[in-house]
């Protein structure tokens, strides 16, 4: 018998609620852990916590919150082009949502991000500078 444990979820240090499974829609940057607390007396700690997950939330809708940005891909090579300096980091994902590439950006109005290490096929890029995001998908061939 493993006894009758209890889940207590955390977001961003914020007790959460005990309902498990626990479902919520995350935000950028959250911070998720639990704590199960064992019902059982012989047990060295009653209460243990779970690793804590960082979210990295891309929407499945195109942001475009960077005027004037282009972003498109040509022979294994992605490009960022903007009409003003972008300052922040570029980040490419596979469809799966697994981070591949991070590019940090500094005051650059072209990016070159070399993708030969990538397979053909699409992936997403998104680019955050300052309070600004742009997703969008390329084809990397």
């Amino acid at each position: 018998n493993g006894g009758t444990p209890t889940y207590q979820w955390f977001v961003n240090g914020t007790y959460a609620g005990t309902v498990t499974p626990y479902t919520y829609i995350p935000e950028d940057g959250d911070q998720i852990y639990s704590e199960m607390a064992s019902s059982l007396e012989c047990i060295t700690a009653a209460i243990v916590v779970s690793n804590t997950i960082l979210m990295d939330v891309i929407t499945g809708i195109n942001i475009n919150d960077i005027p004037g940005l282009k972003v498109y891909s040509f022979d294994k090579v992605i490009y960022l082009e903007s009409t003003t300096g972008l300052t922040g980091e570029a980040v490419v994902y596979d469809v799966a949502g697994r981070k591949l590439i991070t590019r940090a950006l500094l005051n650059e109005t072209k990016t070159l991000i070399p993708a030969s290490a990538l397979s053909n096929g699409v992936y997403i890029v998104k680019v955050s500078s300052g309070d600004s995001q742009f997703n969008t998908k390329v084809f990397v061939r």
